[in-house]
């Protein structure tokens, strides 16, 4: 968290740069930003916005994914704790559309798509004291929306929004130590308000954007299921009561046509939330209250084609 808060302070007066150069120096090029496209060093977030589709790879890292649920007392049927730790990887399909307002204030609408890659997850359960650590295959689903009003002028704006983050995990077929219809499902849904700052830079054929956004704390709700075996069901639900989120992206792009652009772009993201959720088995519904955390942490690069309207 503290690696990230730096950076998030870096991006900022990255992002305050353009901007300060701007009111203090005289004689500097053409400036514009996201959502500019007219001369002059501040413009305003005026006409010129350019509708974009991103295509990107999310590499797997060594415990990118990590989820924890652990047992305030006894355990319900004695399944004292739950732990996932695996990478996540895959295709990233995603979508921007900026609605200008007025001069100063627009809308950004984006939407993204995980086509995920297939892989392992370790899963360590301790039930009664038993410890069994199982190689599974494992089915990933992410999906987020965001909806964000955009305040200021191309070299620097404020942004707020609210992100909609669906996330689930399913692992089944244990290479060892399986018992018959055995499988843990991790499943997020999380509301996540959006904060933070946009930066830029565009000459006549070419533009440099840097945003970050984030907020120390999470809304939402979690659930932890694990198959112990045919007859038996563990269930734990409940809602976050802590975390936080941080995103900084930066794209690149240059004119290539009329009313166009491509470019390339990099996104980094992290995630962590705690919940209390109150867990339960079928063979034995004795309830125990449990800790769940859920930390996420990814990055993604490729590239975009943008269409200004």
């Amino acid at each position: 968290m503290r690696r990230g808060l730096l950076l998030l302070v870096g991006v900022i007066v990255l992002a305050l740069a353009p901007a300060l150069a701007c009111a203090q120096i005289s004689g500097l090029p053409s400036l514009g930003g996201f959502f500019g496209s007219g001369s002059g060093c501040a413009p305003a977030v005026g006409p010129g916005a350019a509708a974009a589709v991103y295509l990107g790879w999310m590499p797997g890292q060594e415990n990118a994914v990590g989820a924890s649920l652990d047992a305030q007392n006894a355990g319900a049927f004695n399944v004292r704790s739950i732990n996932f730790k695996y990478q996540t990887s895959g295709l990233w399909l995603g979508g921007a559309l900026p609605i200008q307002i007025t001069d100063k204030l627009s809308f950004l609408g984006t939407g993204w798509y995980l086509f995920p890659s297939d892989g392992k997850a370790d899963l360590r359960e301790t039930v009664a004291a038993n410890n069994w650590g199982n190689d599974w295959t494992k089915k990933d689903i992410w999906w987020f929306v965001d909806g964000a009003a955009v305040y200021g002028d191309a070299n620097f704006a404020a942004i707020a929004g609210f992100r909609y983050d669906k996330f689930s995990t399913n692992v089944s077929s244990a290479d060892i130590n399986f018992n018959a219809g055995q499988q843990a499902d991790l499943i997020s849904q999380a509301f996540i308000p959006l904060i933070g700052v946009q930066g830029g830079y565009k000459s006549s054929v070419s533009a440099l954007n840097v945003r970050a956004v984030g907020f120390p704390t999470m809304l939402g709700n979690a659930k932890a299921n694990f198959t112990i075996d045919n007859t038996n069901r563990f269930e734990a639900t409940g809602t976050y009561n802590g975390g936080h989120f941080l995103e900084f992206l930066a794209e690149y792009s240059r004119q290539m046509f009329a009313n166009g652009d491509a470019g390339v772009f990099l996104r980094w993201n992290t995630t962590r939330v705690t919940s209390y959720v109150n867990g339960t088995t079928t063979i034995a519904p004795t309830t125990d209250d449990y800790l769940l955390s859920f930390n996420r942490n990814t990055w993604t690069f490729g590239g975009k084609v943008g269409l200004s309207f």
